[in-house]
């Protein structure tokens, strides 16, 4: 999500811009004013979030110079303590692995480890022997195709004028976990 097209500003914006953008519209969506609308919460909980990014120097010279949030988002950590990979077979390495990304993957926020209706995802890396006992680190791309929520695919946000907040108009939504880029 482009903090500055949320809040409808140019990357030369300055900050009494930003400010008098944030204004604006969190008078039209705050939920106060529009009780019982889900989307209008949404939107401002959207534009709170840019507001806070783009206001304080310090985050919006982060956030400009990689394009994300990715400290505001928690990191998820993979450690290979625990897991035994003596005489495992291929298969069940393979499983593992598996077992050690389906928390990342799953996009439904459900706590009971039920998998969400859908293709599953699978993900093969070969890693040496040395690497298994060490442990190492790789970067993971996982590009995944689903229509917005917000817009329903639509890539135009009903109580929104011009493109969704959520998607920028492309109907997906992108975002970083720790080394991984997902979107939905």
């Amino acid at each position: 999500m482009d903090l500055y097209i949320i809040l409808g500003l140019e990357r030369s914006a300055t900050l009494s811009d930003v400010r008098r953008a944030y204004r604006r519209l969190a008078r039209k969506y705050h939920p106060g004013i529009n009780p019982g609308d889900r989307n209008s919460a949404s939107v401002f909980s959207r534009v709170t979030e840019a507001y806070q990014v783009l206001s304080d120097p310090e985050q919006r010279r982060h956030y400009d110079s990689r394009g994300s949030l990715t400290d505001t988002l928690p990191e998820s950590s993979f450690e290979f303590q625990g897991f035994d990979f003596s005489g495992s077979a291929e298969g069940e390495a393979a499983s593992t692995f598996g077992d050690l990304f389906a928390d990342v993957l799953r996009t439904d926020n459900r706590a009971d480890g039920v998998a969400a209706d859908g293709t599953d995802l699978h993900l093969s890396i070969r890693i040496s022997f040395n690497e298994s006992m060490r442990g190492t680190e790789r970067a993971v791309t996982v590009a995944r195709l689903n229509r917005c929520d917000d817009c329903r695919g639509s890539g135009v946000l009903r109580m929104v004028e011009g493109r969704c907040t959520a998607c920028r108009g492309t109907g997906r939504v992108r975002w970083v976990r720790g080394h991984m880029v997902f979107s939905r």
